[in-house]
């Protein structure tokens, strides 16, 4: 080999190894670009806000949780044996869920024991409202008080009874003690005017234990009518 020759290939060489370092920068800078785009596609798709649940199934998970939640009974509940729940309708009100309670006691329906517990989005309780103030305890599941008799103290309430609407056993549960009760709504003339007065009536001595009128009475006056009272009924649930 000449001189010539050596300078020839040394030069070729000197090539090679230029175009061999330019080919590995290269693919340096696409793998490292990939990596980067890779990286910010990742970082967006776990900044990207989670779409809000639709209210049938934010409502949905809050009926859940509150079952599972009332199963464990907390102690402000105030359960007591015998007792049972029974859950509404779900109302939403923004990213809150209210979730209604019955309670019944034997299978009687309980006044005074119903409750409310308030959910947030991912079905945990942040609120509660709860009517009663102690455990229903031991009640008697039979009356001695004949229903015609309780509805007899219950017509007594009012001036004058158009009819009475129903009559049914329950536990009222908003005295210092539970007691065994006729409930019956009565239809008439109150001393304030029109009345719908539900009655509790003890099923077993006889008295009455408490009553709730579901007509509010209230008067006011307006700018084209002389003053005048109204009366407003109110047929919400009686317990």
């Amino acid at each position: 080999m000449c001189i010539s020759d050596y300078r020839c290939c040394s030069a070729q060489g000197r090539k090679a190894v230029n175009l061999s370092r330019r080919a590995l920068a290269a693919s340096v800078v696409l793998t490292v670009g990939a990596m980067v785009a890779v990286a910010a596609a990742a970082t967006n798709a776990a900044a990207a806000p989670t779409a809000p649940a639709s209210p049938e199934t934010a409502r949905a998970l809050a009926a859940q949780k509150a079952a599972e939640f009332v199963a464990n009974q907390p102690a402000y509940l105030m359960a007591s044996p015998g007792d049972s729940f029974v859950q509404g309708t779900v109302v939403s009100s923004g990213s809150a869920q209210y979730v209604p309670y019955a309670r019944t006691h034997g299978g009687i329906p309980v006044i005074g024991g119903d409750f409310v517990l308030v959910m947030n989005g991912s079905g945990q309780v942040v609120f509660n409202s709860v009517a009663m103030q102690h455990p229903i305890g031991a009640v008697a599941s039979a009356p001695k008080v004949a229903r015609g008799d309780a509805e007899s103290v219950a017509g007594k309430q009012l001036r004058a009874v158009s009819k009475v609407e129903s009559t049914r056993l329950v536990v009222y549960a908003l005295g210092s003690t539970s007691r065994l009760a006729w409930e019956s709504i009565v239809d008439g003339t109150g001393a304030d005017g029109p009345s719908r007065l539900s009655v509790y009536v003890d099923a077993l001595a006889g008295q009455v234990l408490g009553t709730q009128e579901h007509v509010m009475h209230g008067s006011g006056t307006s700018a084209w009518a002389k003053r005048s009272k109204r009366w407003i009924a109110l047929f919400a649930g009686s317990t």
